[in-house]
């Protein structure tokens, strides 16, 4: 926020203090609840980028694979399995 923006803020969050001061302290709360939360987040966050440090992948853990015209490149580990052919049970179902 600006300065003038600031002035006009308090100056109407003075005013609607004297008609209803629950309006007056929500205005207040909201004014201030992105930095309370942002430094409530911030050792969470802070936290969490000092435990997830890059991790050196190999071209080899990574496999590319096409799927309805578009091209995906994905970890192996998360490759879904392809159905190459019926189980037994859906078979015998079939007959």
């Amino acid at each position: 926020m600006n300065t003038i923006s600031k002035i006009l803020f308090w100056i109407f969050t003075i005013a609607l203090g004297f008609v209803n001061p629950l309006i007056s302290f929500a205005l207040i709360v909201l004014y201030y609840l992105p930095g309370i939360i942002q430094s409530a987040c911030n050792p969470c966050n802070e936290e969490c980028n000092e435990n997830n440090q890059p991790t050196d992948y190999t071209t080899e853990e990574f496999i590319t694979f096409e799927e309805n015209g578009k091209k995906y490149t994905v970890r192996k580990d998360q490759v879904p399995p392809k159905m190459d052919s019926f189980s037994e049970d859906t078979l015998e179902d079939m007959k």
